[in-house]
């Protein structure tokens, strides 16, 4: 084969495989687009839900398929003015994906404005299978997560409302592999009767049933909650592991390869700006049998306390390390527009840290709050993962906002990867006597060389997440200074070369 031919083959292999994409998509006369969820359907082919208001304010469920660089191939939507597809904002795992079906639970409002549940099968075209409705004559039905039982069926949780004698009781609905109901329970505390489930898994050894979301323990605080059920739905134990004594919420959890839990959510602290409470995010594991002791390990400060600062979503990498998406805001707490960053925290399966990426996506002017939610985080077949993130600080309408991070976190283009990540490592392997500090920082940072003649000629640039050059500085002695708080927070990439070669790259994050 001719080798120019060769070479083409080779980019066009590389072009659909191991990237990343960051791809915002709105709906026709939609006044809002709201992400849930995306997956993986084949290599470079990908299925993503979420919800739509139309032009007539009825909130409906939206579909689409999205391509290897996060274009829309299709996209099909569901609802109308009787039959509204609610959204809940603080819901992590509504979608879920078993062998080629995608399926979905959630509340509708219908004709006789009943809030009822609905467990909904998807092929990977959008098309719906089947559809199941929950009905019941006292509270309403407000699914919020599924799981596939040990049986091959579904459990849901979520909870029963009562719109009159004001309570929530944590939902559990056991269903057939179709989707048909078997049983279900309320599950209730004593005064004040309020919980409800976020996250739902079954022990595949045990059968037990562990729920996660928040509870009420005396007046309206807020707690930690997790139920440990048998298979019947019948309560073994309801743990609170609060590190602060001040509550918290619990959002998403998995079941390791170790048979183990984790679960992951927010912690509040006592202390409060505005009225509101200051959080820290959380992330504790623990062993379904042996609720009787403390958890095998908890981390309920993690990164500063802001007003802004929780763990989203989970997902366990294929080493066992534990990969965590987020939101970590760094102005409010001072009173300044909301500048939210997207955080993906990997974590050791002993709970050592690995490391955190800081991403922001602000696109709006500078004195708005950036107001970002990651929902989900899902893993692909290329070693990287795929997220669905709600942006709600958008001049209306928000966008649907999904982000393909390829192995290394980078979440753009094969060709910017590889210029600005893949051979990071390399570098800094190469150049070990070059070190910048702090990193993240408040704009000033250090760069350190050991030995001060390597200093003569190197020349540092400075560019944002778009290739942008802000600023250059000679580096002119062993430990020299730069100074960027005159940029906005965010990441940004240095480049040092010398004699115009480049030895090394790098990211710093700016954050007050």
């Amino acid at each position: 084969m001719h080798p120019f031919l060769t070479t083409i083959l080779i980019i066009i292999s590389l072009s659909t495989s191991a990237q990343g994409f960051r791809t915002r998509h709105y709906v026709p006369k939609a006044k809002n687009n709201i992400s849930k969820a995306i997956f993986e359907t084949t290599p470079g082919n990908y299925i993503a839900g979420g919800f739509i208001t139309d032009s007539a304010s009825v909130n409906r469920l939206c579909i689409m398929g999205l391509n290897a660089q996060g274009q829309v191939q299709w996209l099909k939507k569901y609802g109308n003015t009787k039959f509204q597809y609610l959204n809940n904002p603080f819901i992590s795992r509504s979608y879920y994906k078993k062998g080629n079906n995608l399926y979905y639970t959630t509340c509708v409002l219908d004709s006789n404005n009943k809030f009822i549940g609905v467990l909904i099968k998807f092929n990977f075209n959008g098309d719906t299978l089947w559809q199941k409705r929950f009905y019941d004559t006292i509270d309403n039905v407000l699914p919020q997560m599924l799981t596939t039982s040990i049986d091959g069926g579904f459990l849901i949780t979520g909870m029963f409302e009562d719109p009159v004698n004001v309570g929530r009781k944590c939902m559990l609905i056991k269903t057939d592999a179709n989707g048909n109901e078997l049983w279900r329970k309320k599950i209730t505390k004593a005064y004040p009767n309020a919980q409800d489930g976020k996250a739902i898994v079954q022990d595949s050894a045990s059968g037990k049933i562990a729920i996660v979301g928040y509870q009420y323990i005396g007046g309206s605080n807020s707690y930690n909650n997790i139920l440990v059920l048998d298979s019947l739905g019948n309560v073994i134990v309801r743990k609170d592991w609060d590190g602060t004594g001040a509550g918290g919420y619990l959002y998403d959890m998995i079941q390791t390869k170790d048979k183990k839990i984790v679960a992951v959510g927010t912690n509040l602290y006592p202390q409060t700006v505005g009225g509101i409470n200051i959080r820290g995010s959380y992330i504790v594991k623990f062993d379904i049998d042996s609720m009787n002791k403390p958890p095998i390990w908890k981390i309920y400060n993690f990164d500063r306390p802001q007003l802004g600062n929780i763990f989203s979503s989970i997902v366990e990498l294929p080493n066992g390390n534990l990969l965590v998406g987020g939101a970590f805001d760094t102005t409010r707490i001072l009173g300044l527009p909301y500048n939210g960053f997207t955080r993906i925290t990997e974590f050791k399966t002993n709970g050592a840290l690995v490391g955190s990426k800081y991403y922001t996506y602000k696109k709006n002017a500078a004195d708005k709050d950036n107001d970002q939610f990651l929902t989900t985080i899902n893993l692909t077949s290329d070693g990287g993962w795929v997220c669905a993130l709600q942006e709600n600080n958008f001049p209306s309408p928000n966008p649907f906002f999904f982000v393909k991070y390829d192995s290394t976190g980078c979440d753009s283009s094969l060709a910017y990867c590889k210029s600005v990540i893949a051979g990071e490592e390399e570098l800094k392997i190469k150049n070990d006597k070059l070190n910048i500090y702090p990193n993240p920082s408040s704009g000033v940072f250090s760069v350190v060389l050991d030995n001060a003649t390597d200093a003569n000629k190197l020349q540092l640039n400075i560019t944002d997440v778009m290739g942008k050059e802000l600023m250059q500085a000679a580096i002119t002695n062993n430990q020299s200074t730069v100074d960027i708080r005159h940029l906005s927070n965010g990441v940004y990439f240095i480049t040092v070369t010398s004699n115009k070669e480049i030895i090394y790259k790098t990211k710093v994050v700016k954050q007050d």
